[in-house]
């Protein structure tokens, strides 16, 4: 009786945080998917285990390896337009 209990609570707490949004999906998680065939990722790979697409592309100004759709590079700070140098 206690199990059943217990199951129920938990069902319902978790229909209350989707309802509340804090269990969708964020930005952060859809910038963690590749763009060729949407695979998410972790931090730090670089090809994609699904179709071995890059993850990352070099910038244009600094030549230091960033994630594609970032629009100012977080090591030489130059802004970047739809992915290609201003």
């Amino acid at each position: 009786m206690i199990v059943i209990f217990l199951v129920a609570v938990s069902i319902l707490l978790y229909y209350l945080l989707v309802a509340r949004g804090e269990l969708t999906s964020t930005e952060e998680d859809v910038a963690k998917t590749c763009l060729n065939c949407g695979t998410r990722f972790q931090e730090g790979e670089t090809l994609c285990r699904t179709c071995k697409e890059s993850l990352k592309k070099q910038c244009p100004y600094c030549s230091q390896m960033i994630n594609f759709g970032w629009n100012y590079c977080p090591n030489c700070e130059n802004k970047l337009v739809g992915g290609q140098e201003s």
